[in-house]
């Protein structure tokens, strides 16, 4: 196969790929610049959600377990039930 203009075909081999081109900048920002964006993005969301169980669940349960303590009465001051007296059961 004989190159018919060897000025074209050198021209199209010296080029760089279109992926290659389009992919490097994407909203005006270029790949490295989206990845480290994308990496302090991802470290925030980690440390915050490191945070939320560490610190914030730990305190809604206690708050949770005090406001249930404090909402019904201790075992030990609830009173059995008495049997009615026998003068009660005789009224009929």
């Amino acid at each position: 196969m004989s190159d018919s203009n060897p000025v074209a075909s050198e021209a199209v081999r010296l080029a760089p790929p279109a992926a290659a081109v389009t992919s490097h900048y994407v909203l005006g920002l270029s790949l490295p610049d989206w990845v480290q964006m994308l990496t302090i993005i991802y470290t925030i969301l980690m440390i915050s959600g490191w945070i939320w169980d560490r610190f914030v669940i730990p305190r809604m349960r206690a708050r949770e377990a005090e406001a249930f303590a404090t909402s019904y009465p201790k075992a030990d001051s609830v009173r059995e039930p008495s049997a009615p007296s026998p003068e009660a059961a005789h009224e009929d």
